[in-house]
């Protein structure tokens, strides 16, 4: 790329929603999975069982990143953005158990012995150190279809003879620029904000900018609140403490100078982040008192309880009063644009018994 080529990197480019704890590690091993998946399916493939080959730096550290887990995911057809990130940590094990996965309507085989950590994970001969692998064979091990793809950083992914070469758009900028000096020529030629010159430019590439800008918001906000409410241990055995939490009360009980008070919560807020990126997902799931059906008090048991949608609630009776009070403003709208007081009965039916 030439000092003068107009960048063409989206913002949606840089912010992508998605697993963690690595963009280049798991988001983009996840996603070059997802391609050579839908190359298959587009090509009429149905494979009798696959192969992925972890080699370089994915082979070296992917236990650790959950690189395994990224490229079976995205073979079963997971996408980043919208994966169960409980049930990604939970995917070795159903794939162990019950090692086939939906293809397009047919069933094909797929499991974790089928993630092959190149040793040694050397990266001398590699496109780039980030490079997998895929493979589709027939039931009589005859090679269908072989790809090799490289997580280049930041999630983006590239096919391996593609590495090097710059995002092509179907479309030039509007406004292009090259560099920081020509954004801001730009900006001030055209009497607009640097944000304005750079929306104008996603606009051409996108008809729904602000409404994919406000769903990385509201993902970023509720990373926050995950992680200011989260505490314990982060996993990878090296007894890591959270500590935004801790960093927030001290905030919130004045034992930070008034000054610094504004500074210490963005850091607050950047700890949380990095948390949740570190653990490596979302929390999905509620732990719930099980009553005893005579009494109706605890029994002592707990059931997790997993719900495609959670309501937040103060109850029937001055629910916005005790939600602004709450504490979990940062979570997004709770205890705002609330008009009514209803009086709700909530209740579960389970197949099974629950004791």
């Amino acid at each position: 790329m030439t000092s003068t080529t107009p960048i063409t990197i989206s913002l949606f480019d840089m912010f992508r929603i998605g697993p963690g704890p690595s963009s280049s590690h798991t988001v983009g091993p996840m996603r070059a999975a997802g391609r050579f998946r839908r190359g298959c399916i587009g090509a009429g493939l149905v494979p009798d069982r696959l192969q992925v080959v972890l080699r370089g730096s994915l082979s070296a550290t992917g236990v650790g990143h959950g690189t395994d887990r990224a490229v079976l995911a995205g073979l079963r057809g997971d996408e980043p953005q919208t994966c169960d990130t409980d049930g990604l940590r939970q995917l070795l094990v159903t794939l162990s158990t019950d090692p086939e996965i939906d293809w397009d309507g047919a069933r094909v085989r797929l499991h974790p012995g089928d993630v092959e950590f190149e040793r040694p994970a050397t990266v001398a001969g590699l496109p780039h150190p980030n490079t997998v692998t895929f493979r589709a064979f027939d039931n009589d091990g005859v090679l269908l279809r072989e790809e090799s793809y490289c997580s280049v950083g930041g999630g983006f992914v590239q096919r391996s003879d593609d590495v090097g070469r710059g995002v092509v758009r179907d479309r030039e900028p509007v406004h292009p620029f090259h560099n920081g000096d020509s954004l801001l020529a730009a900006a001030e030629r055209l009497g607009l904000s640097l944000g304005e010159v750079v929306l104008a430019n996603e606009r051409v590439w996108s008809t729904d900018v602000e409404s994919r800008l406000d769903a990385i918001m509201s993902e970023l906000e509720a990373c926050i609140g995950r992680g200011l409410l989260a505490s314990g241990e982060l996993p990878g055995g090296l007894g890591v403490v959270r500590r935004a939490g801790m960093m927030k009360q001290r905030i919130d009980s004045g034992d930070i100078a008034p000054e610094y008070a504004p500074i210490a919560l963005a850091q607050a807020y950047a700890y949380a982040i990095n948390e949740e990126n570190a653990d490596g997902g979302k929390v999905v799931a509620i732990e719930a008192r099980v009553l005893d059906r005579v009494s109706h008090k605890p029994s002592g048991a707990t059931v997790a309880v997993r719900p495609k949608v959670t309501v937040v609630s103060g109850g029937a009776i001055n629910s916005p009063a005790l939600l602004l009070r709450s504490g979990l403003g940062h979570l997004g709208p709770v205890g705002k644009r609330t008009f009514l007081h209803p009086v709700v009965t909530v209740a579960a039916s389970y197949e099974e018994e629950v004791e």
